[in-house]
């Protein structure tokens, strides 16, 4: 457990280092897509990896975690942020690979 909290200082490093590269080699203008996906994808998981320390924490010391009366839900907000970022990320790789495909059987090339 103690390991897991003190990787999570390395775990923001690697995210920032991931989210600067995206606004510095793959993002571009107008909308910047490629960084701001960037910025949901892993500061989601960030925020859920810290959720999952909170409860393995209140687990260990027998505490029950706090309910609100909001309707606030930080996990599954996160979640549903996480999945739907991943879920364009990956339809995008997947139109650049069918339009990468096409182009190599429109000019013959093998590949």
């Amino acid at each position: 457990m103690i390991n897991k909290i003190l990787r999570l200082s390395g775990q923001v490093d690697d995210a920032n280092a991931y989210i600067r590269a995206a606004w510095e080699y793959a993002s571009y203008p107008p909308d910047f897509e490629e960084f701001f996906e960037a910025r949901i994808e892993k500061y989601a998981e960030l925020g859920l990896i810290a959720i999952a320390l909170v409860e393995e924490l209140q687990g260990l010391a027998k505490l029950t975690s706090s309910t609100d009366a909001d309707d606030w839900e930080p996990k599954s907000l996160l979640q549903q942020a996480y999945n739907k970022v991943k879920d364009e990320i990956n339809a995008r790789n997947q139109h650049y690979q069918l339009v990468a495909q096409q182009m190599s059987e429109h000019l013959n090339v093998k590949s």
